[in-house]
């Protein structure tokens, strides 16, 4: 037996073995209780003892169907091993935020005995393993990141899908970099240390985009490759630097994508042409997009304007990067980020906090055990459950960013309003995401 996260997890999106160590009366259900794991809080039935052991999988992770099938967790009948049940699940196994009188639960809890029945496992060895975090099990995928399907492309749009990348191709080793995933905040509380520096910034949800004048490799004539193997010297760095951008997980070079693309519109590009001079060689910057498409009145989150303008879009800086040909790289920090947004005209995030963790809330004892969760607790209250006060329209806001201050690292936490996973959830019921956030 084996449990592990796969080669490619994502941090967000893994299952977790945990024992109840808190239940509380549902004050508006007789037959639930509410519990709170990772400093989340879950929804369980009124059989659920402290103590119970149990496997947690995350909001917007999909859950593996040969669970949901032997369970019969569907809601669909026909999907289940006993087609006289009928479970909560839909046919894409999605575990959705969701309100339940009156309470918003966000994750899922799975009885260790059933999840061990599924796959054949000893019960209690996995109780051993309470705090293990996982996407495989016997080289089984068990859950992954729920992820809207797409809409079919356009005719001769084209696809560069069984294409080389000539992106990667003429980038040089560990220079430039796509984004990082920003872990939860409220699983990682241990992370943030009263002593640490910190910033705290406003999550805007738009589309994410990072944009390099990084140098690159030449692209080298076949006589030159064929030289090089018989070890004769050849320049293999260009002299100019380039302009490499795109969007979370890709690049959106003319040379990466051949055709006209999925969107309408390249909003990569089109903020690219915008403000690429300004960002001096051997540095890259990395934000978020937010607002409408450029001249459309298409939104990139749907009713997320943050004020902009129908056919108008705006976009912040929260991260920068020095960058050379060697793969060396420094991060700059918040108030390093700051200063460089103002020399070269770029937008800075909206920023609540800079400083100390432990001088945030002063009333706070730093060498209290529970600092943590009374820290959390303080953050939920200022920063989460609000309405967006940057937007026209009656939007929950997103959350906050805790970034904690490094000089060869990028760590940053999101802690997400309930509400706002709520509505994101419902959002993602009805297809209505277009970008990468």
């Amino acid at each position: 037996m084996y449990i592990r996260k796969s080669d490619k997890h994502n941090p967000n999106y893994l299952a977790k073995i945990v024992k109840l160590e808190n239940l509380s009366k549902h004050p508006n259900a007789d037959r639930l209780q509410i519990s709170i794991v990772d400093n989340e809080r879950i929804i369980v039935g009124i059989n659920a003892k402290v103590g119970d052991y149990f496997v947690k999988f995350p909001v917007e992770s999909v859950i593996s169907e040969k669970i949901l099938h032997n369970l019969s967790l569907y809601r669909d009948k026909k999907l289940n091993l006993d087609k006289e049940k009928t479970g909560f699940f839909e046919k894409n196994g999605r575990v959705r935020a969701i309100k339940l009188r009156d309470v918003i639960s966000t994750g899922f809890l799975l009885e260790l005995q059933k999840f061990a029945d599924v796959y054949d496992l000893n019960v209690h060895k996995l109780k051993e393993m309470v705090g293990t975090e996982f996407d495989e099990v016997n080289g089984e995928l068990v859950l992954k990141k729920y992820v809207v399907p797409k809409k079919e492309k356009s005719k001769g749009s084209g696809s560069n899908k069984n294409q080389p990348n000539k992106c990667k191709q003429l980038l040089i080793d560990n220079t430039v970099t796509l984004h990082v995933d920003t872990k939860n905040f409220r699983r990682n509380l241990e992370k943030i240390k009263p002593h640490d520096l910190i910033s705290i910034s406003y999550k805007i949800h738009g589309t994410s985009f990072h944009i390099s004048n990084a140098p690159v490799k030449r692209d080298l004539k076949w006589y030159e490759k064929i030289l090089k193997r018989f070890g004769v010297k050849i320049k293999t760095v260009n002299d100019d630097y380039n302009i490499i951008y795109g969007s979370r997980k890709t690049f959106k070079n003319d040379e990466c994508n051949k055709g006209k693309g999925f969107y309408e519109v390249n909003i990569y590009k089109h903020l690219k042409d915008k403000i690429s001079a300004r960002v001096p060689k051997g540095y890259q910057i990395y934000g978020e997009i937010f607002g409408y498409l450029p001249d459309s009145e298409s939104m990139i989150q749907k009713d997320y304007d943050y004020g902009c303008e129908v056919g108008t879009y705006s976009y912040i800086v929260y991260r920068v990067k020095k960058i050379d040909e060697f793969g060396n790289h420094i991060e700059l920090s918040t108030q390093q980020i700051r200063e460089f947004c103002s020399l070269y005209g770029l937008r800075a995030p909206y920023y609540f906090y800079y400083g100390y963790a432990k001088d945030l809330y002063k009333d706070l004892d730093a060498k209290d055990e529970n600092w943590h969760e009374k820290f959390l607790a303080n953050l939920e209250r200022d920063f989460t459950e609000k309405k967006c006060f940057l937007s026209n329209n009656d939007v929950w806001e997103e959350g906050v960013v805790i970034r904690k201050e490094k000089l060869y690292e990028f760590e940053v936490y999101k802690l997400k309003s309930y509400n706002f996973l709520l509505a994101e959830s419902k959002q993602l019921d009805s297809g209505n995401v277009e970008f990468e956030s």
